[in-house]
């Protein structure tokens, strides 16, 4: 069997989003089916939950001498990695730096600007802030909630929106209402979007990324449980990672003619 080259990850070249990030990764063999289908970022958990990884397994599925059924996977290039960590841990960040190389340090969720400030101090290439979106977006009608979100939106360079789960973690599952958002609170949507760029996570699956997609124009999606066998978190369905990646793709490229149409 061939080695997988993860070397080999670009971001999407042409008409550059929406960008897909497979998250939640606990196998070597997902890792592989995440690239060869055309992943632009691979996730890993460290902040708790069903498919949370220690640093050595981490080490094990994106280090330089991961090995599995054949496989042979190099080191990630620092583009396309991102860790998810419940708060600012300098050392962890550190190790991963050095021991893998990552594009983002993702926080979980409604982070402090003291804990953003602390994780871009670690070194974090870039900092993406989870914000937790009530499921009926009911919160969204409070100007706090705005005021927290173009607080957080202004320090870090992404925005994570996700629905808010009864564990507080991702890979619920669940998605706050989209269009109860871009279009009941448009004007504040355009306005976070002016800020920094938007990943669109929470319930994401082929059937619906196209919705999520046209309604909130998200510069990065974000799927986890959407790609995974029924019932298994963290087990990843190869089918349905190329099948979800595949229809990302098909609407960068509706985007792409629309474009040379339009010019």
């Amino acid at each position: 069997m061939s080695a997988t080259t993860l070397g080999s990850i670009t971001p999407s070249p042409v008409y550059k989003k929406p960008r897909v990030k497979i998250c939640g990764l606990t196998r070597l063999e997902d890792v592989r089916a995440a690239v060869d289908s055309g992943a632009d970022y691979l996730g890993v958990i460290l902040a708790g939950g069903p498919r949370m990884q220690s640093l050595q397994t981490v080490e094990s599925l994106f280090g330089s001498e991961s090995r599995l059924a054949g496989m042979v996977v190099p080191v990630l290039p620092t583009e396309s990695f991102a860790a998810v960590l419940t708060d600012s841990v300098p050392t962890a960040i550190t190790h991963l730096n050095q021991s893998i190389g990552i594009a983002a340090v993702q926080l979980h969720a409604n982070p402090s600007i003291k804990e953003i400030e602390a994780t871009r101090s670690a070194g974090a290439p870039e900092v993406w802030s989870v914000v937790h979106i009530d499921l009926q977006v009911a919160e969204a009608g409070s100007a706090s909630f705005w005021s927290q979100i173009f607080e957080i939106a202004s320090n870090s360079d992404a925005v994570v929106l996700d629905a808010k789960a009864p564990s507080g973690l991702g890979g619920s599952g669940l998605s706050f209402d989209w269009e109860a958002l871009t279009t009941t609170f448009a004007g504040r949507y355009a306005e976070l979007q002016q800020l920094t760029k938007v990943v669109l996570a929470g319930g994401l699956n082929t059937m619906n990324v196209q919705l999520g997609i046209s309604l909130l124009d998200p510069y990065i999606v974000d799927v986890s449980s959407g790609v995974e066998e029924a019932g298994r978190p963290g087990i990843k369905d190869p089918i349905k990672i190329a099948e979800f990646i595949s229809t990302v793709k098909q609407i960068r490229d509706q985007k792409l003619a629309t474009d040379n149409t339009v010019g």
